[in-house]
């Protein structure tokens, strides 16, 4: 495919063309080594709002009322948009997840409304997480901002593990900074995750 390109930030890459100024630039896929995340369309909805109605799997997440059909309007709205990245998480063809990269500030950037589900191995999440921090850092973002609710406790301390800071917490979020020599440092210390970094479709 003529507009795929494959790209594994190594500790010291530097691409001018990339690195001079931070712009997300949507991606239609992106592969790693055993996951796909896939720009979002108006045909995941159904799949959207089953696992965000989902009790267990969206009880850490903010409520939402949508159903299928509002659902469908909230995509359209989101593809018109400038801002923001919103994927399907997908194993063997599978939609098995979601997550969202949003917020974007100068060289700063939010992810989340992270959910996987189904029978995943337990590398899935690591995976999931480089592929984030390498696409993030090619699309020029030097810095990542994640909150977390407390009751979540497998999902903060899985940040933590990572090395994620904690900035600040109150009695609903945990606040959490991942600079750049963070990034780089566990995209190289982990690469066995993601050992030919990823695939990008634009």
């Amino acid at each position: 495919m003529k507009d795929a390109k494959h790209w594994f930030m190594d500790p010291f890459w530097s691409d001018p063309k990339w690195g001079a100024v931070a712009a997300l630039k949507r991606a239609k896929r992106l592969r790693g080594r055993t996951l796909e995340l896939w720009a979002v369309t108006q045909e995941d909805a159904a799949f959207i709002h089953e696992i965000r109605s989902d009790p267990v799997l969206s009880r850490h997440l903010s409520t939402t009322s949508l159903d299928v059909a509002q659902q469908i309007k909230w995509i359209e709205a989101y593809e018109k948009s400038m801002s923001g990245a919103y994927f399907t998480i997908r194993s063997g063809g599978t939609a098995v997840g979601t997550l969202r990269i949003y917020d974007e500030a100068g060289e700063q950037f939010r992810w989340g409304s992270w959910i996987m589900a189904g029978d995943l191995p337990a590398t899935a999440p690591i995976e999931a997480m480089l592929m984030v921090y390498e696409y993030a850092r090619l699309c020029g973002f030097r810095e990542a901002l994640v909150d977390v609710r407390q009751a979540n406790s497998t999902v903060w301390r899985f940040h933590e593990w990572f090395g994620a800071q904690l900035v600040r917490q109150d009695s609903q979020d945990r606040f959490y900074r991942v600079n750049d020599q963070l990034m780089q440092h566990r995209l190289a210390e982990l690469r066995r995750f993601l050992p030919r970094g990823i695939d990008v479709d634009w």
